[in-house]
């Protein structure tokens, strides 16, 4: 039996209009939607594995939440196991672009229609996780966080930079940015919730 080991990431982002949106791509074989993830390197951890898939599928930076970690199980192939781990991560980052050559499409979406559109049951079953989780506002930090310094207090969050060998792209100093500035919407929540009183 030949093992393989792949992470990504479930990824929101709180849009203009204060509706909730996850990220999802479109694979150019096969058709079928799901979240960005890939193969781990050697050297890599969990956690460096999915922000450099996110990064290389959909040109999107991530903020990664250690409370939520999924896995599913699968054999892709007779006489292959695959195990696959997800990560509940966050950004304010509204551009995004597809990997050349296996990326069809990359799409926000949002989370209300997010089950429907997903393709595999094991993907509908880690979603349907990651909201579940999102209803205790208190095991999730951050996510109601509408601008990067709010997470400085908040240790649940870490943000892991790129490997080495697969820079990000340079960010300048005070780049403008739609969602920085703006207050955070009390009482807004992924999954339709009111947060408890809770802001994050």
């Amino acid at each position: 039996m030949h093992y393989e080991k792949s992470c990504g990431a479930l990824v929101l982002r709180r849009g203009e209009d204060e509706k909730w949106y996850i990220l999802m791509i479109r694979h150019k074989h096969g058709g079928h939607r799901s979240f960005p993830k890939g193969h781990m390197e050697r050297g890599e951890t969990e956690y460096m594995t999915a922000v450099r898939e996110v990064y290389e599928e959909t040109s999107v930076q991530i903020r990664i939440n250690t409370d939520f970690r999924e896995t599913v199980h699968y054999s892709p192939l007779p006489g292959v196991s695959k195990e696959v781990v997800y990560f509940l991560t966050t950004t304010q980052q509204e551009t995004i672009r597809p990997q050349e050559g296996e990326i069809a499409e990359v799409e926000w979406v949002p989370v209300e229609e997010a089950e429907a559109s997903l393709t595999h049951e094991n993907d509908k079953t880690v979603f349907r996780a990651a909201m579940k989780k999102l209803q205790d506002p208190s095991s999730v930090r951050g996510t109601a966080a509408s601008t990067e310094e709010k997470t400085n207090d908040r240790p649940n969050w870490r943000r892991y930079p790129a490997p080495k060998g697969r820079p990000l792209k340079p960010r300048r100093r005070n780049r403008p940015n739609a969602d920085r500035g703006k207050p955070s919407a009390a009482g807004t929540h992924p999954t339709g919730s009111a947060p408890s009183g809770k802001k994050g």
